[in-house]
């Protein structure tokens, strides 16, 4: 008796997306009383043994896959291992693969095979087995008799009202990206102008199908439906309120087919006031017009990617296309013209693909003047179902299916060159020349990026190289990317295995340079204290590498200690020698960590600032091991507004920053503002390296016990103050405060704590003779520094607690203080400049932030507070990304990510 089904999709090396079909199909049976379980490979590979356990617990449950063509390899073998522990569990499959089903029934371990939707078809099925009825009359099934034939049953009719499906089948926020991990969404002005730290981006779709008959394409699903306009905004706005979901990456192939409805869709967006925005992933150009490119732009569209496939109208004949390189041009154009980003999708190496088509290609793509990055090449495979694959089988380039299909499992790795994805010669071209245009169109984009549209330089490398045997121009291009590789220091990407990627599902094992840990009390060494622990927890094995002067930390945790680096007196005016002697010191530092990497094998090395000396150090040591490495800068470097530099600091500083961000796989920066101030220097495609990961705060740091009621309404203000980031503005409001009696009657107290620092331009008799001047010598209390531990018992205990950031325009710094603050759960009031990440994070939080320009407003709210009328509770909801479990749950998924794909360029 099936009670249940376990829906399985296979791992593909792929974009992020939900696995759509088996939520709609799990959502039918949730309806018709069955049970339901999705696991998805492709999140991670490593559940195949969790697979086998769920199964061997629930006996009654089915095993259901999801799967495309290229799968056919890892159904043959999975099926048959399931089989073998479970020889009477009945094993059903869909998807694109189906299309497959002779070879399915005759080859792998599967019972069932679902032809077309199975929303109706499954639980129609398990009702049959249950209670043993014909399966003849289950419409849209292939099953496999007792002799080993197929049975095909009758056509089903599909779907007609695409509904919205169930989500919670999964874990959303396993899905959910952040739009800076998109391409678009990361260089569009527009998202910019209104990102903040906790966005999230969303793939969604309204439709099935498509109208077009390419050759290359598949459709197990012919014709095209979509949802109602009523529903289609329904599930926008179910997204938005239950994952809080406001950029969308729309992957409809046809959003834009039916005017009316994409009409009446845009004006969904335009009306609402959330900030939607989105992108669509694909659309064939005879699908948009101005009007419709305008409703879209003022939709709150970013960027739309067409499939134009070629620029050769001989070739798109071919590809049955039914379209002209003259639309392709024009929609191109007219998309950039609408203040839009896209991308041309190109399919190289189709069917009869020669010299001239593949230069009406190049010509056409220079013509247009598209970055190299937003030119998506592809060589064309044959897939069941397609045009080309029946073709490919009739003239006998396929001779056995079987095999073919085997090789297929190749597309669903990163692994190899799209050469060797290309199975099977469709061109009239040699492979060797097939590939030299397509690297030729690649340097010819990036020599116009460079020179311009039009150059010369640009005219002579592209005759040159039609003139130069495909041979040679591959052995010199290649050798000149080696060369370029070495001389910058680049390094091979790890090879990955034909099971998956490297390391996914084991823990880590981290290199961790930081250089302030504890027992020592410096911002990064307390940072270091939260997340460590909090690493570790989470499966993390960490070797951390220290100053010997930081003191014994006992972290349950390897910890390598090293000298810092000392200048006498003449030596540290010599810039020259400094120079030499830092780099010397570095290179020992990196040397005496060598045997560590032999020893424990670390999967990433992690350099942590400040100090900026272990991300160089991080860097070389990454060179030197080939170990893919993900620096961390919480401060700008360069670019620090708070430092003043010699013009021999500036270009040493420029030259060490430079090295790290280059030869960094990946790089965390704390804010978004903090990014695009370091980043703006530097080539878009190292940005690409980038992360934004936030500080953090621990729960289980601050007293646990009820907040206790304060005689008096007590400000706290915990931390230094210096120059730029001086106590003038408060001490005027709270001077001001004294002298309304209504505040005066409830009583209040301003406490610095840890202000009076000598090194900071304000040691206690400075700060003394500015109260005497404000006439604040008994509002205000100065106490000395405190331990973290009692800092945070302090933030806790206060009624309110003052934030100060540098009067500095166009501000990058969110310290580590806000976010300490805000844990405590205590109410928040900033001084900092408009717009900045600090003031930003305030805002979110619920809380006010005054810039320095617009004080007229902060006395009357700290009255308020004193009051009791504006005493703010906090977005908990905006505050959970900043605990220490979300960040780390963030930081490791970089860090796996660098382990198995580095990106060091």
């Amino acid at each position: 008796m099936i009670d249940s089904v376990l829906l399985v999709r296979p791992y593909a090396a792929e974009k992020k997306q939900y696995p759509l079909g088996l939520i709609y199909v799990g959502t039918a049976l949730k309806q018709k009383g069955y049970g339901a379980k999705i696991v998805d490979l492709q999140v991670d590979p490593d559940q195949e043994e969790s697979i086998i356990e769920t199964l061997r617990q629930n006996p009654n449950m089915m095993l259901g896959i999801s799967a495309l063509a290229p799968h056919y390899h890892w159904v043959k073998v999975f099926t048959k291992r399931v089989k073998t522990i479970f020889p009477d569990r009945p094993i059903v499959i869909g998807g694109h693969i189906a299309i497959c089903r002779e070879l399915l029934i005759k080859n792998t371990s599967v019972d069932y095979v679902c032809v077309g939707e199975g929303e109706e078809m499954l639980p129609e099925l398990i009702q049959a087995l249950n209670q043993n009825t014909p399966l003849q009359d289950v419409a849209g099934l292939a099953f496999r008799n007792a002799d080993g034939t197929m049975t095909k049953t009758a056509h089903r009719p599909q779907i007609k009202e695409i509904t919205i499906p169930d989500f919670d089948l999964i874990d959303m926020d396993q899905y959910i990206l952040h739009p800076d991990e998109d391409a678009f969404f990361k260089r569009s002005a527009a998202y910019r102008k209104q990102a903040k730290p906790d966005d999230k981006l969303g793939v969604i779709m309204f439709s099935r199908g498509c109208i077009g008959h390419c050759g290359f394409c598949y459709r197990h699903h012919p014709g095209f439906r979509q949802m109602t306009v009523e529903t289609s905004w329904e599930q926008v706005m179910l997204m938005y309120r239950k994952y809080g979901i406001r950029y969308f990456r729309i992957d409809d192939e046809l959003f834009t087919n039916d005017p009316e409805w994409v009409r009446a869709m845009c004006a969904k967006f335009k009306e609402a006031k959330e900030g939607f925005l989105f992108r669509i992933t694909g659309l064939r150009v005879d699908t948009v017009d101005d009007e419709r490119l305008d409703m879209l732009k003022d939709a709150g569209c970013i960027a739309i990617n067409y499939g134009i496939e070629s620029c050769s109208d001989t070739t798109l004949k071919t590809m049955m296309k039914q379209v002209t390189v003259e639309q392709n041009v024009q929609t191109i154009r007219k998309t950039l013209a609408h203040g839009m980003a896209t991308m041309a999708y190109i399919i190289w190496g189709y069917q009869g693909e020669n010299k001239k088509t593949l230069l009406e290609t190049i010509d056409t793509l220079l013509a247009l003047n598209l970055p190299v990055d937003l030119v998506s090449i592809f060589y064309l495979v044959a897939l069941p179902g397609t045009t080309v694959y029946a073709h490919a089988l009739r003239s006998g380039k396929i001779k056995d299916e079987d095999a073919y299909l085997d090789s297929l499992d190749i597309l669903m790795e990163k692994i190899g060159s799209f050469e060797k994805r290309y199975l099977i010669n469709y061109s009239d071209l040699s492979l060797k020349e097939l590939q030299k245009y397509k690297e030729m169109l690649t340097l010819l984009l990036k020599l116009q990026a460079r020179f311009g549209k039009g150059s010369p330089i640009v005219k002579i490398t592209k005759t040159a190289i039609v003139h130069m045997p495909a041979g040679m121009f591959l052995s010199l291009f290649h050798g000149l990317t080696k060369l370029r590789s070495l001389l910058m220091g680049k390094t091979k990407p790890t090879k990955q295995t034909a099971s998956g990627p490297k390391n996914t599902g084991k823990p880590l094992t981290v290199l961790c340079l930081s250089f302030r840990t504890p027992p020592a009390v410096r911002p990064q060494a307390i940072l270091l204290g939260k997340m460590v622990p909090e690493w570790i927890r989470q499966g993390i094995k960490p070797i951390i590498v220290s100053y010997d002067n930081n003191g014994k930390w006992d972290i349950g945790a390897p910890v390598h200690t090293i000298p810092p680096f000392r200048l006498g007196r003449i030596t540290s005016h010599l810039p020259v020698l400094r120079e030499l002697l830092e780099y010397l010191h570095y290179r020992k530092i990196c040397r005496s960590l060598l045997p560590l990497t032999k020893e424990y094998g670390p999967d990433v090395i992690f350099s942590f600032a400040n100090p900026q000396i272990s991300n160089v150090v991080g860097a070389m040591l990454q060179r030197m091991t080939g170990i893919p490495n993900v620096s961390h800068f919480s401060d700008p470097w360069y670019d620090n507004p708070l430092e003043k530099k010699t013009f021999f600091q500036r270009i040493r500083v420029r030259w060490l920053e430079r090295y790290v961000v280059e030869h960094s796989d990946r790089i965390i920066l704390v804010n978004q503002t903090l990014r695009d101030l370091v980043m703006k220097k530097y080539p878009k495609a190292w940005g690409e390296k980038t992360a934004i990961i936030p500080h953090c705060y621990d729960p289980a740091d601050y007293p646990q016990e009820p907040k206790k009621q304060n005689d008096v309404f007590t400000l706290r203000y915990i931390g230094a103050f210096y120059k730029k980031r001086n106590p003038e503005p408060l001490f005027r409001a709270i001077a001001d405060l004294q002298k309304r009696p209504e505040v005066r009657n409830r009583g209040f107290l301003l406490e610095l704590v840890g202000a009076d620092l000598d090194y900071s331009g304000y040691s206690t008799e400075s700060l003394a003779a500015d109260l005497k001047k404000f006439g604040l010598e008994n509002t205000v209390k100065v106490t000395p520094s405190v331990s973290y531990p009692k800092s945070l018992e302090m933030m806790r205990s206060a009624d309110c607690l003052i934030v100060i950031d540098a009067d500095i325009p166009g501000s990058p710094f969110l310290p580590c203080k806000p976010i300490d603050y805000a844990g405590s759960g205590t109410p928040i009031v900033g001084i900092t400049p408009l717009d900045s990440p600090t003031s930003i994070f305030l805002r979110n939080l619920g809380y006010k932030a005054f810039d320095y320009s617009h004080l007229d407003g902060f006395t009357e709210h700290l009255a308020g507070m004193i009051g009791g009328r504006n005493l703010p509770r906090p977005n908990d909801r905006f505050l959970e990304q900043y605990q220490v479990k979300q960040t780390t749950a963030k930081f490791i998924s970089v860090l796996r990510q660098t382990a198995e794909h580095p990106k060091t360029k």
